[in-house]
């Protein structure tokens, strides 16, 4: 099912959480709704070799965790996004919740 909000302010944090659509990946930069499109096979293929790679060396070592999506990055209040990959450093344990992250990550692909 797909509700999207059609709003005449800016998309914030909160809108995006309300988005019943399970199917479909949004990201907002700067205030506005985007819908991201579905990944292609390669992008797949790419993207999960990288994250093994990635999180074998991240986690073996105690550097912290990577994340796959869906994993939301929140930047600000009108800036949301979904990279495939997130890296967040231990250092930084307390800026994660549930779904994603509060501020930059450490790498984001």
């Amino acid at each position: 099912m797909v509700t999207q909000l059609q709003l005449e302010r800016p998309y914030t944090a909160s809108d995006l959480a309300e988005i019943d659509d399970e199917s479909n990946r949004y990201k907002i930069v700067g205030g506005e709704l985007i819908g991201l499109p579905t990944p292609s096979e390669a992008d797949q293929c790419a993207s999960g070799r990288f994250f093994r790679i990635l999180s074998t060396y991240v986690e073996s070592r105690k550097l912290g965790m990577v994340y796959a999506a869906p994993f939301a990055v929140h930047l600000s209040e009108h800036d949301v996004v979904e990279p495939d990959i997130v890296v967040v450093l231990r250092q930084n344990r307390s800026r994660l919740q549930q779904r994603g992250v509060i501020g930059p990550p450490r790498l984001a692909y």
